[in-house]
């Protein structure tokens, strides 16, 4: 078993496997929604650390300056972070000094993208060192060790407090901007058709140049972890249907269509029909193979090219296609780590999750998730997270996903979204964070007191916390 008694390793496994069927007398439920407009709430089974009755939390973990943890070292490390399989069968970051590292991160650490966010920031601190002392002060106290996506790398990096950190690039996001086919979607970029640009003869010299940009300057600083290369790419099942269908007359995106047009013939003759009613599954999931081994070998060579110090965290998949082998498999054999924006799940799927590695070969980060709480007055409406009642459950989601994934042994790490909330005035962010509670703080830099003690707690206990888990494997 993996836990101390029957009824509490019941619950835990209808939480890790998100199962509709609650165990008989459940030790805790949440109420949850996925819209706040219903009328009916769901109990969801969940399991917090104050449940793990043999679990004695550490009185202090000692961690390196990196935020290693002090107890397990595999060699003298190498200046830089890395990821390693050691033997007990479980994955880890390393940090440039050899110890094993866990990255327990918050994304969107910046003082505001919109403008009127950026003003309330000008508005509470008197300069960017002081919102970078306040922001890293409150994220070690509450034992984040790292900074997620979206990271203002320039407000932080020189200052003593700062955290190890990753950078979020957009490879195809630019490209596309560069040719002006893309559109917002909430949360993420949308192109012409949903077709990203990856075929493009030029997304190639792209990537090659926009990584000696972006990426050169960096390829010293050991603080760095690594890069995401995209966010949410839309790689869907039907890349292939929507490839054909492009309208010609956008000149843009006709090299899309046409490189489809050459790949169909290739794989079944110059006669073949180019009606998707006559494609084929296999079809479309060799076309989408094909363009994510293009898109992943150009940027990965970029990247290795102008920076051979750092991680390649892949880009940030989400929504369907992290059920799609081909994908993960495209991936594998050029990333370092996998990395999945997970929502819709209160606890991870274990054999969803072990499908990701399968495939790739590589650990897991998950890089967003998230728990919307009603006691803040904001409507809610907008993002894809859970809803909950009180800013209390919301801290009961942290504990009991993070548990879900500390229990596996191929995740390297997570990252809460997000930071802040947005000013819920401000009709002008946004879309998907529009008048959302997101946020370990308020738009006015309040901090949410429930949600931070139960983050702290399990935060605090995550290295002894693996060991925990491991010795009931």
């Amino acid at each position: 078993m993996r836990l101390f008694d029957v009824t509490v390793c019941l619950l835990f496994l209808a939480v890790m496997n998100d199962s509709p069927a609650a165990p008989p007398a459940p030790a805790f439920t949440v109420a949850v929604k996925t819209d706040p407009t219903d009328a009916k709430w769901q109990a969801k089974p969940t399991l917090i650390l104050d449940q793990l009755t043999e679990f004695s939390p550490a009185k202090t973990v000692e961690t390196s300056r990196w935020g290693g943890w002090l107890a397990h070292r595999e060699g003298k490390g190498e200046g830089f972070f890395r990821v390693k399989k050691t033997a007990d069968g479980r994955w880890w970051f390393l940090d440039p000094e050899g110890y094993r590292f866990l990255h327990v991160g918050m994304a969107g650490v910046y003082q505001g993208i919109e403008k009127t966010a950026a003003q309330t920031t000008r508005e509470k601190f008197p300069s960017t060192p002081a919102w970078a002392d306040f922001t890293l002060g409150l994220l070690r106290e509450n034992h984040f060790n790292g900074l997620g996506g979206w990271t203002e790398r320039d407000a932080v990096a020189a200052h003593p407090l700062v955290l190890p950190y990753t950078v979020s690039l957009e490879f195809v996001g630019d490209f596309g901007r560069s040719l002006k086919i893309t559109h917002v979607n909430p949360g993420q970029t949308g192109y012409v058709n949903e077709v990203p640009p990856i075929f493009h003869p030029d997304f190639p010299a792209w990537c090659e140049k926009m990584a000696e940009r972006k990426v050169a300057a960096l390829k010293d600083d050991p603080m760095l972890i690594g890069y995401f290369s995209d966010n949410e790419i839309p790689l869907r099942r039907d890349l292939l249907d929507r490839s054909l269908q492009l309208d010609p007359a956008i000149a843009a995106v006709t090299p899309l269509r046409e490189a489809a047009v050459a790949w169909l013939r290739e794989r079944k003759g110059a006669a073949v029909s180019l009606n998707v009613a006559e494609l084929t599954d296999e079809d479309r999931s060799a076309f989408l193979a094909a363009a994510c081994e293009r898109y992943f070998s150009n940027v990965a060579a970029a990247l290795r090219k102008h920076d051979p110090n750092h991680l390649y965290l892949g880009t940030r998949f989400h929504g369907r296609v992290t059920q799609i082998p081909e994908v993960f498999r495209a991936a594998g054999r050029h990333v370092d780590v996998v990395s999945v924006n997970l929502y819709h799940a209160w606890s991870v799927k274990t054999d969803r999750l072990a499908m990701w590695t399968k495939e790739s070969g590589c650990p897991v980060i998950i890089t967003e998730f998230y728990a919307k709480g009603m006691d803040t007055g904001l409507e809610n409406v907008n993002g894809a997270g859970w809803v909950v009642k009180t800013q209390e459950d919301r801290g009961n989601f942290y504990q009991n996903f993070t548990l879900s994934l500390l229990a596996e042994k191929n995740v390297v790490g997570w990252h809460w979204f997000k930071y802040r909330d947005n000013e819920h005035f401000d009709d002008k962010a946004q879309l998907g964070n529009q008048d959302s509670n997101k946020g370990i703080l308020a738009w006015d830099y309040k901090p949410y007191s429930p949600l931070l003690e139960k983050m702290k707690a399990l935060n605090s206990q995550v290295y002894p916390l693996t060991d925990y888990f491991d010795r009931r494997r």
